[in-house]
């Protein structure tokens, strides 16, 4: 399992990700999967906003190891979470790119959510942030968000 608790006024500080806004500064993000502690509150707050179609699940329930998943709590609360997919690049024929024999990855971004108590408050753009940011250690080209409507 990886979990990575961040600091977001440090990694902000270091130009990284945004800063979060005062009201919701106590907020701690952390990448999730099935093996996650809170993975069934994530799942759940998922569901509930009508996005698990867009999560990577087998039939028993396992998230894809292409796919990943950062999620914001207040406590134990989730209050954001963002998912998001590394895969070959593509021609507009549909052939993976290559570059020296080996095939370009970008990240595509999936599902994306704020409560309303935290909407507008920068918790997504911290987690945009953070996504552009793994992809970019997963040594993907680029993060396409041109499946949603985000930051």
């Amino acid at each position: 399992m990886v979990t990575t608790e961040t600091q977001p006024k440090r990694a902000a500080q270091k130009g990284l990700i945004p800063e979060l806004t005062a009201p919701v500064s106590k907020i701690r993000i952390e990448a999730v999967d099935n093996w996650h502690q809170e993975w069934v509150a994530v799942l759940t707050a998922i569901r509930r906003s009508g996005q698990e179609a867009a999560l990577m699940l087998d039939n028993d329930g396992w998230l894809s190891a292409r796919q990943t998943v950062f999620a914001a709590f207040n406590g134990r609360r989730v209050v954001a979470y963002l998912a998001f997919h590394v895969a070959p690049s593509k021609t507009t024929q549909g052939a993976v790119v290559l570059e020296a024999g080996r095939a370009v990855l970008e990240a595509r971004l999936d599902a994306i959510w704020s409560a309303n108590d935290v909407a507008g408050q920068g918790v997504d753009h911290v987690l945009t942030g953070m996504a552009e940011a793994h992809a970019l250690m997963l040594q993907c080209r680029t993060f396409r968000h041109d499946a949603l409507d985000v930051c």
